[in-house]
């Protein structure tokens, strides 16, 4: 897997949601400008009648399905997800032709292109791809939820992963799920038993024992980027090669034998 397709994907949610959300940024300008010119008992104004326009085309038609998009992603349903970006181009559309005179028309063209090339971008990349850029996301993301943990409890790690999440040090139970994994996506958090559904472990195997802790680890002298914390419970999920998450924050792709 190159370096620049892992950027992608590791910018994809930022970018797609905060392209929506700067529509967001630029609405809550507009407002507080109004509130500080506005004269007592004036009229609604046209600009904030465009303004409640522009906030049910964000809020209800682009910003909510972009971040479905993205989830359907995650999941390796590309179909879905192009689907979601050609409902976004289309609602955008409908915006700038029912809208024309509208301050924003000229933004929603912008994001008109910006979508587009979101929707066409994924075309040449196989599932398997899109799966394994997502779970090495996956493990980086809870890499830095550890560290920000024991960093926060006297350098020991969590006894239990579920504490991630529990602790929100991770905001969403899809981190501990590989999208190549047959069970379902969790949608809550309740045991931590390898391989299980809804469970913390449900993807991947943790390996950190109750107790240990950075300090363990200097005294033992063993380099950080030698020791693995976690990793795919099985190698079903990449045709024989699994994902490892070293203790230094990298992840390494290899292949392997159960």
């Amino acid at each position: 897997m190159s370096i620049e397709m892992k950027r992608k994907i590791g910018l994809v949610g930022i970018v797609a949601i905060s392209l929506a959300f700067s529509f967001v940024k630029g609405l809550a300008a507009e407002q507080t400008k109004e509130q500080l010119t506005k004269p007592a008992g004036i009229e609604e104004s046209v600009k904030e009648k465009d303004l409640k326009v522009i906030k049910e085309f964000v809020e209800e038609k682009t910003r909510n399905l972009t971040k479905k998009a993205y989830d359907c992603l995650s999941e390796g349903d590309v179909d879905q997800y192009r689907k979601i970006y050609e409902e976004i181009i289309s609602n955008l559309k409908t915006f700038v032709e029912k809208y024309p005179d509208n301050f924003y028309v000229s933004y929603a063209k912008e994001y008109i292109k910006t979508a587009q090339e979101e929707k066409d971008k994924w075309n040449d990349k196989s599932l398997n791809e899109i799966q394994n850029i997502f779970c090495d996301s996956n493990l980086k993301q809870l890499g830095l939820a550890l560290h920000m943990y024991a960093q926060d409890y006297n350098n020991k790690f969590p006894d239990d992963l579920k504490e991630l999440l529990v602790k929100r040090y991770i905001d969403t139970p899809r981190i501990f799920w590989c999208s190549a994994d047959t069970d379902p996506r969790p949608t809550d958090i309740t045991n931590s038993i390898p391989n299980t559904v809804n469970s913390s472990q449900i993807s991947y195997t943790y390996y950190l024992y109750p107790g240990y802790s950075t300090d363990k680890v200097s005294a033992a002298g063993i380099p950080s980027n030698k020791i693995v914390i976690m990793e795919d419970n099985t190698t079903n999920y990449h045709n024989g090669w699994k994902h490892r998450l070293c203790l230094d924050g990298h992840v390494e792709f290899e292949k392997t034998k159960e």
